[in-house]
């Protein structure tokens, strides 16, 4: 896994709010980039143009992050981690969330860029907790 830390509290996306507490470092790999930027996008879109239906976008980022949680999961079970089992609900928990965003734009329902904001927090929150200790077991 391509792994980078980078000075910048924004995951390299400006005009983003920090994601970082002050002081801390965050990694993140060119998965991460790309799901965030996904996420970027679209709620960039979103908000210049209200009622634009970001259903394709949604499902490909849902594809996106479905690679990224697979391939996390088997790295997890390949090297041992004893916290695997609640990670992976961490990961299933964000797919539903998720699901339920693409789920309600397949059905051409209203979706408000803070829905897709508030899961683009909830991505900082399980980097920041979950795979910030998978990092730390993997380096000790």
């Amino acid at each position: 896994m391509e792994l980078e830390t980078n000075p910048p509290s924004n995951f390299g996306f400006p005009g983003r709010p920090a994601d970082r507490a002050a002081g801390s470092e965050l990694s993140c790999d060119s998965r991460y980039r790309s799901i965030f930027g996904q996420l970027d996008v679209m709620i960039d879109a979103m908000r210049r143009y209200p009622g634009h239906n970001q259903r394709d976008g949604l499902r490909r980022l849902l594809q996106g992050m479905r690679h990224h949680f697979g391939a996390e999961n088997a790295c997890m079970g390949m090297v041992g981690y004893p916290d695997t089992l609640r990670h992976s609900f961490q990961h299933q928990s964000i797919c539903v969330n998720a699901a339920v965003l693409c789920h309600r734009l397949a059905r051409s329902q209203f979706l408000l860029p803070d829905e897709l904001s508030e899961l683009r927090a909830i991505w900082l929150e399980h980097i920041k907790v979950h795979d910030r200790a998978f990092e730390d077991f993997l380096t000790s």
